[in-house]
């Protein structure tokens, strides 16, 4: 069978354990005189790994034909179950109207991580770092409502907010 030879760097697309991934190929291995075969290490997307893969028709060119073969259905997402299981009590917490109220606040949040880069040896000053965490405190406050899915998110997100003074962050 008559198969194209890949390159070393070439963006490919392989199949890994039953598994379409994204990949470059970082290194071609030809076998000893008596084994014609090619052996490709594939560097995965995905995991970050190296992967040996020998069966040139399990590697592709990298085309939008061959990454609709790769493409996931986003409500496939792939989750851990405790993250899934964390997800479902927390949609599970929302419909019953109970709401979780933190005990730290998204200031002492910000403050935390104001005294972490202060306290480590980055190459910042204290005005270069509250700079930055007074920047992260903007996007914060300003996408927050975007982010909020349910109506009961919304609703509770809006009478906090009405409690609050004029010039309102949620952080």
């Amino acid at each position: 069978m008559l198969h194209t030879t890949y390159e070393i760097n070439q963006y490919v697309i392989f199949k890994y354990q039953d598994e379409w991934q994204e990949g470059r190929i970082i290194d071609v291995v030809v076998s000893d005189e008596k084994d014609t075969r090619t052996y490709y290490k594939v560097l995965s997307f995905m995991t970050l790994m190296e992967v040996p893969t020998l069966l040139f028709d399990h590697i592709l060119v990298n085309n939008s034909e061959n990454i609709k073969k790769i493409t996931k259905p986003f409500s496939k997402i792939p989750l851990s179950k405790e993250l899934r299981s964390l997800i479902e009590f927390d949609k599970e917490m929302i419909t019953k109207n109970k709401i979780y109220k933190g005990e730290i606040s998204m200031n002492t949040i910000f403050n935390d991580f104001y005294d972490f880069l202060c306290n480590s040896k980055c190459n910042l000053s204290k005005e270069e770092i509250l700079l930055g965490v007074e920047g992260l405190k903007l996007t914060f406050n300003f996408l927050i409502e975007k982010v909020l899915k349910t109506q009961k998110e919304k609703k509770y997100f809006l009478s906090i907010k009405d409690k609050k003074e004029k010039d309102f962050h949620f952080g």
